[in-house]
Formats: structure tokens, C-alpha cells, sequence
């Protein structure tokens, strides 16, 4: 905080010089000491935009630099501190940032950079406030390196500036390395009298307490009082628990037992107590005790020392080997409840030696025997582990699926999640590739399988179409992956892909041209190329890579592209041998006369591609593609002009067997050509392919497009009666919600509100889909009805809260005043995002300034400031104006209100609202000649309403 008060010291003295930057300094300084780190972030990039040669940029790129420290972002910060400490190294706060290098480098694990920073600080600014901490960080950073000796001067040193208990509490670890256990218990005993309160007390009490008992000191640790840790403090419990160790290795074994009431809390205490008890004759209560913990305790140390003790109490005597000890205490005890935990036991040493047929018996057994959780978790991985070892990878999958079901945070998703990724993503579920990828990076990024995961996540997002995230990925997988040179090709087919083709070609420079990367490298060099319409050189490239082709679908992909580059070229004869020479030399003949066919068509050749869709359609009458040439023969007949032709073609395709999708399109086909050429009658072609089929869905599509029809062209008693049809020929139509909302709309289009009104309620009642509701309640607002409309939207928000429904709301909301409207704008906020975020935003401003809540709105204002859509900056600035006269500031206002004027012209609605209240601010401000002025300008753009009182506000004034 005292930074802060340096800072605002330095300032105030040129107020009066830059009070505009003084202003947005302060209003950052503000946000900072109120912890609103976010805003103050947001205030302090907008400062460096408004004032990118201040003589404050400094002081803002420190606070940024501590807001991003306190916000966990250290490498932001780091960056920002080192450019502060290249570039003020005069300013007086430079120690600050000094300092805050140190720290910082310390946070990020960079101990010998951190350690650089601190010894300039203590040598050239010996009296900086922080000097102590510099130590404190200092001894850290030696104790890291096992240098106790300097670690103990820098302790001396830090103390010496400022008693702190951390210092205390680092002092005492150094002193317990070092083997003084005397000097470390005065350190603790100073603590206790001068922190009785402290954490780091009760810290250092609970370190020393641990290394006499790993010295066997349990008499010393006993001695203690139980009364010296708060019992609220977080070290509480730990310090119990050693010192009921310390009274059982003494043999005091009452005092253990009296802590009875803690073993709930902690199962070490539990298990002294177990212990305490075998050894004061009471085995029937410590056999409950240890049946618990061998079970149920989170220690494995516990639970395998439990079940070793009830082993031994069950007359398990000296076990050879744990493998003999557990298969004798299953033979001796099949009705245990430890048969579980002594199965899973055996499984697990059977693993460990190789007998994977062995482990996974065992182990099913295990878990068949309700083995308990935790325990289960590493049978189900080992199961499927030992699948894999097998080289059963099939089942092995399933085995780790069942695993990462069960355990999605366990203890060995390493390998499984690797592989889950795998099989996600050969069945094409990205998102759950990215989720088990993720948790590798993050949880285990010493993974050997951390490369693969970057490399498979750029798969997903190459998959998906986003080539800057897929290029980040394989970027970083390069970094632990040993195949570099398919990662290089798929970055530079990123590069391919978003135009970046001299980076494409230096990309490809890296790939080794060798027969395993040589023909990838060349048919991407070829696209490169083709990207570039380069085309020799890509036939050239496609050439070079024919030599490493050593499979005839390789070869066969080569042609493929000469085909198609020759074509690039306007060489159709050389495109079209090459395509028939593939049709006929590979068992894909039809598949290439197709390609042929498209290739022409696409390049907009509709005689080739009349050409060879029709000799597809002669050939191969019963071919996959068939239907699909029939449709391009047609389209290449309507691309020419010759409608009539493509309508003939395009009707054979309206037939039982066709594939729905091809059906539409040529439906679309017929209506495209009718629009053509007026030869050709929409409505006749219609009713005489209805006559033509009895196909149920084909009818119902042709009445439906005629429906369209009337629809398009307001044909509204035709539309009536081709409705009144469909419902006839199928009933169950009327409960198609889908397209009773079309026939609604369409009737509400027409202005025939009651039966658009009529369908709503019937379809309301039967599925109650938010759409339904929403327009139901456009309906009512067409009908003047803003009540009901408001009740329908509400309806519909309650069904789907999408964010441009809520919007419609609450703009209906706003012209209501409705009680509700805040409640309801903040359930908005925590959804929506981006435009629909703002557009709420300004909703907001409007309710706001409309109620007089005039602080509110203005703080709601700016954070609209900088958008990136010029809708909401209009309407920033217009809010900006009108609440100055809300405030009564007229003469301010007015030049607000006009900049909307002269920077958002083509925001009509706005603009005029902005006009208006400008001119209505010079009548307040007795300037009405340039209100009238204003007002001639815009009065013929004006509704009646605005412009009629606007006019009658200025004769009063005139009079």
C-alpha cells in the first residue's frame, strides 16, 4: 500500500497540468487498492492506448505488473518487471521492482535468476523496506542448494532487520539440518512466547516435533505440552499425532488410549490406539480397530501395517513371503472380510513378478469380492495393464475405459488416459480426446506420452478446423517427441491451409528427405504450390514424390493431383487422360468419370461436365454416384441457361429411392428453374409429381415446398387452402411442432393473426418448445398486446435460456418498466458474452438511467467503451450524453450527443435518439436558435410523435 501513496504523491503535483490523464491514473489506483484487479487491468491497457507517451508509463506498468502478480499471472509479470527494470533504472521506486524480480523469479522456480535480483537489491539499495524479505528468500534459495551454513547467515541477517515468524520457522529447519537440536528448541521456544498464536509457530513446532522422532527422541516429543498448538490451528491434528507416536514408543500406553476421541479425525491415531490396546490385552477391540484401518485407512503404510498386525493376531505367524502369508490367510479364512484386501494383495505381487494371467485372476477376484475403493481403482488399471502386456489391445481398451469410468482423477491415468485419447479420437469424439489429453499435460507433464498428447490435441483441432490452435500444439509436442518430421508436415500443412506458404516451404526444408518422409514432404510441397497457383512447379513436386510412391494408392493419389493441377492449367485433354487412365487402371472407374465430371463443373466447364455426368449416368446406372451425376448433370444444364433441360433432369430425381437430401435439392432445382424461365410453372410441376407418387414423404415435401411458395410470393388464400391439404392427406402433421411454428409465422407474416394466434395455443399445449413461445409473443406485440407478449417470452425463457431470447425480453422489459427487469438482466449477464453481453449491457444503461440510478448507469456505461462493435459504441456515447443531462450538465451534454452524430451517421435509431436529446439539451441551455437549427436537419427523418412534441417543446421556448 505505501507504493501506492508514493505513486499518487508523484502525480498530484502536475494535476493541474494533465488533469484528463491524472483522472484515468486515479481511477486505476482506486481499482488496485480495492482488489478489482480485473478492471484495473482492463483501465491500465486503455491508459497505455489514450497515453502512449506518458511520463507515468512507468508507475502504470508497475501496478500492472503487481496486478498480474496478484492475480497468479507470473509470467506476465515477470515481463513486464524486467521491461521496467531495463527501462527506469533511475525511477525511485526501482528497488520495488528489483525486489519483486527476486520474488517473482523464486514464485516461477527460477532460483538462480531469483538470487541475482536479490543480491543487487541488498548492494545497491541497502535501505529498501523489503531487504528483510530479500534475505528471507535468499536463505530459501541456499537451503534448495543444501548451502545451510549461508542459508543460517541470511536467516541472522533477515531477523536482525525484522522479527517475522516465517523467518523463525526457516531458521529452525536450517538449524535441524545441521543437526542443532538444542539451538532449534530455543528458537521454539522463543516462538512460544512471543507467536502464541501464530501458524508458523505451530508450523515449526509440529518440523521440530517430526525430527526427533525420526532420531528416535520419543521421550523428548513426549515431554511436550498438548496445550502449546491451538486446537483450531491446521497443524493441530499433526501435532496430536506425533506426540500419541511418541507416547506409544514409550510404552505410555494410557495416554495413547486417552485420545480415543480423536481416531475419527485421524487414522494414525487410530491406529496407535489398535496398537495401544494389543499391547494392554484388549485384542477383540483392537482387531475392530484394525479391521477399519486395513480396510478403510487413505495410508498404505497404515493399511499394510494393520493387516499385517491382524495377519499375525489371526495366528498368522512369520510369513515366508507376502505371496505365501496372503494365500495361507485366505485358505484359513474364506469368510474374512480381509479375503478382498489378501486377493487384491496376491494379484498385486503377482503383477510385480510377470504372471500377468495370475495378477488378473486375483484381481478380478478382488474386486468380485467388494475389495475397497482405492484398492479397486489400481486392480481395474492392472487388469487392463495386464491385458496390454499381453497384447490383447482390444480388451486392454475396454479395460482402461473402465478404469478412467470409475476413476477419472485416479492415481494412474498416465498410460490409460493416453490410450482412452487414442480411441476417442479414431471415433472421431474431439471432445473427449482434449479432455484426457489436458489432464496428461497438466498432471503429468513429466509424462513420457506429454509430446503425443500435444501432437494428438493438434489432431483434434486440425480436425475441427482451428489451424492456430492445432499449430500451437504441434509446436509445443516438438519439444518432447522424437518423430519431428510428421510434426513438421502437419504444421506445414497448417501453413498450407492459411496461406502461409513461404512459412510452409522453409517448414519443409526441416523434413528429412529420406523413404519415409520423402513423399509426404513432396505431395506437400506440390499443394503448396497448387495453393499458389504455381502450377508447374507443383506438377514438378508431385513428380519428385512419385519416386517414393511404393504403393498403388500412393501412385494412384499422384495421378489424382496431376489430374487435377493439368486442369488448373486449362489442359482438360491432359486432365481428362489422366482421369480416365486412373478409371482404368484402378478399381475406382466411375469414382474418377465422377471427378472428372465435378472437376469440370467446378470449373464452371458445364459442356465437360455435361459430358461426363452423362456418360457416368449411362455407364453406371446402378453406380453410388448415380443419383448424385443425375443432379449435377441437371445443375451444369441450369449453370448453362438451359432451364428446361435441368427441370426435365431435375424431376426424374423426385422418385422412391432417391436419397432424401437429392430429392430437396432437385425440389429446389424445379424452383430455381420456374424462376428462370417462365415457360416452366411452379405449381402445375408440383401437382403433377404428386399425382406421379404415392410416396408418402415425397408428397408431403412437394405440398410443403408449395406451401413456401404461397408464402413467398403472399399468396395467402392459396396458403389456406394448400394447409388445409396437407393436414388432410396427413393428419400428424398437425402435431409437427417444426412446422406448425412455419405455417404460424407465415399466417403472422400475412397479417392473419388469429390463426397464427390459433396454432400457437394449439402447439403451446402439445410441445412446449421455447421458439413457440418466442414467437407467439412477436405475435402479440404485432397485435399491440405487450403484457401477453411479455408473459410468452417469459414462457420461453423458462424453456431455453438462450441469451437472444433473454435479450428480446428484456428489451420488451424495458418499454414495460417491469418489476423484474433486474433480476432478470443479472440471470442474463451470467450467460451471455460478447455482442449479446453489451447489447444486454446497454438495456441495462437504458433501465438504469431511465429510473435515475444515474452512478450506476455511468459505471456501467464505460465498461462499454471500447467495443468492438460500432452498435454499442454509438450507444455508449449517446448514454455518455444523456446522462450528463440527466445530471442537469446541459452544456456538456451537447457535445457528447452531437460525436454520435458525426461518428455513427449509419446508426440511424441512435443517432436520431442522440439528436433529439441534443437538441432538447441547447433548449435547457437557452440556445434554442441552434435547436432549431438541429432540429430542421432532422425533422424529416423523425417518427410523428418525436418530431410533434420535439417541435411543441421548441415553440414554448420561442414564445
Amino acid at each position: 500500500m505505501k507504493r501506492i501513496v508514493l505513486l499518487f504523491v508523484i502525480i498530484t503535483s502536475f494535476f493541474s497540468i494533465y488533469s484528463a490523464e491524472i483522472d484515468d491514473f486515479k481511477f486505476i489506483l482506486g481499482l488496485y487498492s480495492d482488489r478489482n484487479y480485473e478492471l484495473a487491468d482492463a483501465e491500465i491497457s486503455s491508459f497505455l492506448k489514450k497515453y502512449p507517451q506518458s511520463s507515468y508509463l512507468g508507475d502504470v506498468s508497475y501496478l500492472s505488473a503487481k496486478i498480474k502478480t496478484n492475480r497468479g499471472d507470473l509470467k506476465t509479470a515477470k515481463k513486464l518487471l524486467t521491461s521496467l527494470y531495463k527501462s527506469y533504472p533511475e525511477a525511485r521506486y526501482r528497488g520495488n521492482v528489483i525486489f519483486d524480480l527476486g520474488q517473482t523469479e523464486f514464485m516461477l522456480g527460477n532460483y538462480d535468476l531469483s538470487e541475482r535480483y536479490l543480491n543487487e537489491l541488498l548492494k545497491t539499495h541497502p535501505k529498501n523496506s523489503d531487504i528483510w524479505k530479500a534475505y528471507y528468500y535468499l536463505a530459501r534459495i541456499a537451503i534448495s542448494k543444501n548451502e545451510d551454513d549461508k542459508a543460517g547467515d541470511y536467516i541472522t541477517k533477515s531477523l536482525k532487520l525484522k522479527s517475522d515468524p516465517a523467518s523463525y520457522e526457516l531458521q529452525i529447519m536450517v538449524l535441524l539440518k545441521s543437526n542443532k537440536i538444542e539451538e532449534s528448541k530455543k528458537i521454539v521456544q522463543k516462538m512460544l512466547l512471543d507467536y502464541p498464536d501464530n501458524e508458523f509457530k505451530n508450523k515449526a513446532i509440529v518440523m521440530y516435533l517430526q525430527e526427533l522422532l525420526v532420531r528416535g527422541m520419543y521421550q523428548d516429543v513426549a515431554e511436550f505440552s498438548v496445550d502449546l498448538v491451538n486446537q483450531d490451528s491446521s497443524y493441530y491434528l499433526s501435532f496430536i499425532e506425533l506426540m500419541v507416536a511418541a507416547y506409544y514408543e514409550t510404552g505410555d500406553y494410557e495416554k495413547v488410549l486417552s485420545y480415543e476421541k480423536l481416531e475419527t479425525s485421524s487414522e494414525r491415531i487410530r491406529y496407535y490406539i489398535a496398537l495401544s490396546l494389543i499391547n494392554s490385552g484388549k485384542n477383540d477391540d483392537s482387531i475392530k480397530k484394525l479391521e477399519l484401518l486395513s480396510t478403510l485407512a487413505n495410508s498404505e503404510e497404515i493399511r499394510a501395517a494393520s493387516l499385517f498386525y491382524l495377519a499375525k493376531m489371526k495366528s498368522v505367524n512369520e510369513a515366508a513371503n507376502a505371496i505365501k502369508m496372503f494365500e495361507q490367510f485366505i485358505k484359513d479364512n474364506p469368510k474374512s472380510n480381509l479375503i478382498p484386501e489378501a486377493l487384491y494383495q496376491s494379484g498385486l505381487l503377482y503383477f510385480s513378478t510377470g504372471n500377468y494371467t495370475k495378477s488378473t485372476e486375483f484381481l478380478e477376484q478382488s474386486i468380485l469380492a467388494g475389495i475397497r475403493n482405492d484398492y479397486k481403482e489400481r486392480a481395474l488399471y492392472l487388469i487392463a495393464e495386464s491385458d496390454y502386456m499381453k497384447g490383447l489391445t482390444e480388451k486392454a481398451i475396454v479395460g482402461y475405459d473402465n478404469y478412467l469410468r470409475e476413476y477419472p482423477e485416479g492415481k494412474f491415468t498416465d498410460e490409460a488416459l493416453f490410450k482412452k485419447a487414442i480411441h476417442h479420437f479414431e471415433k472421431k469424439e474431439f471432445p473427449e480426446v482434449l479432455v484426457t489429453t489436458e489432464k496428461i499435460i497438466t498432471d503429468y507433464p513429466n509424462s513420457a506420452k506429454l509430446g503425443l498428447a500435444y501432437s494428438l490435441q493438434g489432431d483434434v483441432y486440425f480436425e475441427s478446423g482451428k489451424y492456430q490452435l492445432a499449430e500451437t500444439k504441434y509446436q509445443e509436442s516438438l519439444n518432447s517427441i522424437d518423430e519431428r518430421g510428421v510434426i513438421l508436415a502437419k504444421i506445414s500443412q497448417i501453413m498450407l491451409i492459411r496461406k502461409q506458404y513461404e512459412n510452409a516451404h522453409k517448414n519443409l526444408k526441416d523434413i528429412p528427405e529420406d523413404s519415409k518422409h520423402g513423399y509426404h514432404k513432396y505431395i506437400l510441397q506440390g499443394n503448396i504450390y497448387f495453393a499458389q497457383k504455381l502450377y508447374s512447379s507443383a506438377i514438378s513436386s508431385y513428380q519428385k514424390a512419385e519416386k517414393y510412391a511404393d504403393t498403388g494408392e500412393k501412385r494412384e493419389e499422384i495421378s489424382n493431383k496431376l489430374a487435377w493441377t493439368h486442369y488448373q492449367t486449362n489442359n482438360f485433354k491432359k486432365s481428362y487422360e489422366i482421369y480416365r487412365k486412373l478409371s482404368e487402371s484402378t478399381d475406382r472407374t466411375d469414382f474418377y468419370i465422377y471427378m472428372a465430371a465435378t472437376a469440370a463443373f467446378s470449373a464452371q466447364q458445364y459442356n465437360d461436365a455435361i459430358t461426363f455426368f452423362r456418360e457416368y449416368t449411362n455407364r453406371f446406372v446402378t453406380g453410388n454416384r448415380y443419383y448424385e451425376s443425375v443432379l449435377g448433370l441437371a445443375d451444369s444444364y441450369y449453370n448453362k441457361g438451359d432451364y428446361v433441360n435441368a427441370f426435365m433432369q431435375y424431376k426424374t430425381l423426385i422418385a422412391t429411392g432417391v436419397k432424401k437430401e437429392i430429392i430437396l435439392n432437385a425440389i429446389n432445382g424445379i424452383d430455381w428453374s420456374s424462376r428462370q424461365d417462365k415457360s416452366i410453372n411452379f405449381i402445375t410441376s408440383i401437382e403433377e409429381l404428386i399425382q406421379k407418387t404415392s410416396d408418402k414423404w415425397i408428397i408431403s415435401q412437394l405440398l410443403i415446398r408449395k406451401l413456401n411458395h404461397h408464402q413467398l410470393n403472399s399468396e395467402w388464400d392459396q396458403l389456406d387452402t394448400t394447409y388445409e391439404k396437407i393436414l388432410k392427406f396427413d393428419p400428424d402433421y398437425i402435431n409437427d411442432v417444426e412446422f406448425s411454428l412455419n405455417v404460424a409465422n407465415a399466417y403472422m407474416a400475412g397479417g392473419k393473426y388469429e390463426k397464427s394466434d390459433a396454432i400457437y395455443n394449439r402447439i403451446s399445449k402439445n410441445n412446449q418448445g421455447a421458439e413457440v413461445f418466442r414467437n407467439w409473443a412477436k405475435l402479440k406485440l404485432l397485435q399491440n398486446q405487450k403484457i401477453e407478449a411479455l408473459a410468452k417470452y417469459k414462457e420461453a425463457v423458462k424453456l431455453n435460456d438462450d441469451v437472444e431470447i433473454q435479450l428480446e425480453k428484456l428489451n420488451l422489459q424495458i418499454t414495460l418498466n417491469d418489476k423484474d427487469f433486474e433480476i432478470d438482466y443479472l440471470r442474463f449477464i451470467r450467460k451471455a458474452d460478447g455482442l449479446f453481453l453489451e447489447q444486454g449491457k446497454i438495456l441495462y444503461i437504458s433501465w438504469l438511467t431511465e429510473n435515475n440510478k444515474l452512478t450506476q448507469a455511468e459505471e456501467i456505461n464505460q465498461s462499454v467503451s471500447e467495443s468492438e462493435f460500432e452498435i454499442i459504441r454509438a450507444n455508449h456515447q449517446y448514454f455518455k450524453g444523456l446522462i450528463l443531462y440527466k445530471y442537469g450538465n446541459y452544456e456538456e451534454a451537447i457535445p457528447e450527443l452531437l460525436r454520435v452524430r458525426y461518428l455513427y451517421p449509419k446508426q440511424t435509431e441512435i443517432r436520431l435518439k442522440a439528436d433529439v436529446m441534443a437538441c432538447y439539451a441547447y433548449l435547457k441551455s437557452k440556445k434554442v436558435d441552434k435547436a432549431v437549427q438541429l432540429f430542421d436537419s432532422i425533422e424529416g427523418e423523425l417518427d410523428d410523435e418525436a418530431g410533434i412534441e420535439l417541435e411543441k417543446a421548441i415553440k414554448a421556448e420561442v414564445q
